[in-house]
């Protein structure tokens, strides 16, 4: 927990400047345009100005602080910001944070839009990290529980391209599998560590533990889908010709759900 006293004395030097835009451009910072979304999963080591849609995955860090300016977006998944570093959200943007045993400085506090001036709210992410996010807003936040309701329904597509799809589970290798953004559906949002694929798990490659899976357009509309190769001798898999069906998480808590067919070879 940051020292209070400390963050006092710095809250009353940034608040009167928090929402001038030169505040963050005469630091360099990183930006997020007006219509562009950046997904982050790695570490920024400056401010990040953000007039478009900001979504926080785990392993996002920024160092120096976000600025969420008015039509803006954030969806705070899991993540961190530096110490002494804050989220400044002025008015008309919309900042939802996603997770379990909220607090603002200590005290418990409900789901749904809620007032944060100047607080640290605390709790944990859907992936089990630790919520830690110094808050200077002039507008509410939203404050979500990760995941609720029935599984999403996804888009799938089992060897992309091919039809029908052959799998051979003897043959020890992988299948690739894409899961398609739509205009209802960011295939980013999904975590690739929680997708099985009739019980079979993605593939890691070799000893680096290092999930198979990547960003690309694989329909060709010119939104990037989740490519993903799953292990056919995964444990728990089980592979019948038919529909089978892909599950998993997204990285705010939700089910997805999606399905597609196959044909065993050889019969069996």
């Amino acid at each position: 927990m940051k020292n209070k006293t400390v963050k006092e004395g710095l809250s009353r030097i940034v608040w009167s400047i928090a929402f001038l835009p030169i505040a963050a451009s005469l630091c360099g910072a990183g930006e997020v345009p007006a219509g562009d979304t950046l997904d982050l999963n790695s570490s920024l080591n400056d401010w990040l100005d953000v007039y478009g849609t900001l979504n926080m995955y785990p392993g996002a860090h920024v160092e120096w602080g976000i600025y969420a300016y008015g039509g803006s977006t954030v969806n705070i998944y899991a993540g961190t910001i530096g110490d002494y570093s804050f989220i400044s959200v002025s008015d008309g943007a919309t900042v939802t944070v996603y997770g379990t045993d909220l607090k603002l400085d200590g005290e418990p506090v409900e789901y749904g839009l809620v007032p944060i001036p100047n607080n640290t709210l605390t709790g944990k992410y859907a992936d089990g990290s630790d919520i830690s996010l110094w808050i200077m807003s002039s507008t509410d936040i939203n404050l979500q529980a990760p995941g609720g309701g029935g599984p999403i329904p996804v888009e799938i597509d089992i060897k992309p391209g091919s039809y029908p799809n052959p799998i051979n589970p003897g043959s020890n290798g992988v299948i690739p599998v894409a899961i398609f953004t739509t205009d209802e559906f960011n295939a980013a949002d999904v975590d690739p560590g929680t997708v099985t694929l009739a019980g079979a798990k993605v593939a890691v490659r070799g000893k680096s533990e290092k999930l198979m899976a990547r960003m690309e357009d694989v329909d060709g509309d010119g939104d990037d889908d989740l490519l993903l190769q799953v292990d056919t001798q995964s444990d728990g898999a089980v592979w019948e010709t038919g529909p089978v069906t892909l599950t998993g998480t997204t990285y705010g808590g939700d089910q997805i759900e999606g399905t597609d067919d196959v044909i065993i070879v050889p019969p069996e």
